[in-house]
């Protein structure tokens, strides 16, 4: 397998692992808060002050409560 193909497979594996842990972590409101302020601490000093915004933005729609 090339590095590029390799890449690709790890991506996928990354986001169904991500998926499924933040499946799990919407039913336990005070841990969504912690995951939401660790996600958030790291990706501090990324980018601009736009940036950091969409970020946030980002974070913050990903690790919602399920409705």
């Amino acid at each position: 397998m090339d590095q590029l193909n390799q890449i690709g497979l790890d991506l996928e594996a990354l986001k169904a692992v991500v998926t499924g842990l933040v499946s799990v972590i919407q039913e336990d409101p005070e841990s969504l808060t912690k995951a939401r302020a660790a996600a958030l601490a790291n990706v501090r000093g990324w980018g601009d002050s736009k940036t950091q915004d969409l970020i946030h933005k980002q974070v913050t729609a990903m690790l919602a409560p399920k409705l």
